[in-house]
C-alpha cells in the first residue's frame, strides 16, 4: 500500500532525525526528548512497536524532568510562591466551575423530571396578609371571646361562632393554596 510505504518512510526519517540529534547535542538535551516523542506519536498512532514507543515516552520523560529539575533549582522562593498561588487559585476555580456545572445539571434534572412545583415567592402584600393571618391565629382565644358574648347576649355567642368559622376557614384557605 502507498500509505504504509509512506509512513515506513516518515518513521525512518524521524528515527535517522532522532539518532542525529542524539548524536550532536548528546543524548540528554531535551531536544532529543521532542525527537523521541514524535516517533513514539507515530508508532502508537499505527499500533506497531508499542513497547519500543512506551520506552521512548519513558526516556523523553525523564529527559524532560532531568532538565526542569535544573530550572527549578534556579527559580527564586518568591516565584515558587506566584506558582503554587496560582496553582491553588486555578484549582479553586476548578472546584467553582465543577460545583456550578453540577448544581445546573441538577436543577435541570429537577425541572425535567417535574419533582418540584415552580416556586414563585410572594409579593410583599401576601407576605403581611399571610404574617397577619398567623399572628391574629396565635392571639385569637376563641373560649374567652365566646364566653364573653354567651354572657352578653345569645346575638353574641352566634356572631363569635360565626367568627371563629370565618377565622378558620381563612386558615384552612391558607393552607390549600400554600399546598398547592
Amino acid at each position: 500500500m502507498v500509505s504504509d510505504d509512506i509512513f515506513a518512510a516518515e518513521l525512518a526519517e524521524a528515527e535517522a532525525k532522532l539518532a542525529q540529534t542524539e548524536e550532536t547535542l548528546g543524548k540528554d538535551d531535551i531536544k532529543v526528548s521532542y525527537c523521541l516523542d514524535k516517533v513514539a506519536e507515530m508508532l502508537r498512532s499505527k499500533k506497531i512497536r508499542t513497547l519500543d514507543a512506551a520506552n521512548m515516552e519513558a526516556r523523553a520523560k525523564a529527559i524532560r524532568a532531568k532538565h526542569h529539575q535544573g530550572t527549578k533549582a534556579a527559580t527564586t522562593e518568591k516565584q515558587q510562591q506566584i506558582a503554587e498561588t496560582i496553582k491553588r487559585t486555578s484549582e479553586k476555580q476548578h472546584r467553582q466551575r465543577k460545583n456550578k456545572k453540577r448544581m445546573q445539571i441538577a436543577a435541570a434534572t429537577i425541572f425535567v423530571l417535574g419533582a418540584a412545583q415552580p416556586f414563585v415567592l410572594p409579593t410583599a402584600e401576601e407576605k403581611k396578609a399571610v404574617e397577619s393571618l398567623i399572628a391574629a391565629a396565635k392571639n385569637f382565644k376563641p373560649n374567652e371571646m365566646a364566653k364573653s358574648f354567651m354572657d352578653k347576649n345569645t346575638d353574641g355567642a352566634k356572631a363569635a361562632a360565626a367568627q371563629q368559622q370565618a377565622h378558620n376557614d381563612e386558615i384552612d384557605q391558607y393552607i390549600d393554596e400554600s399546598k398547592e
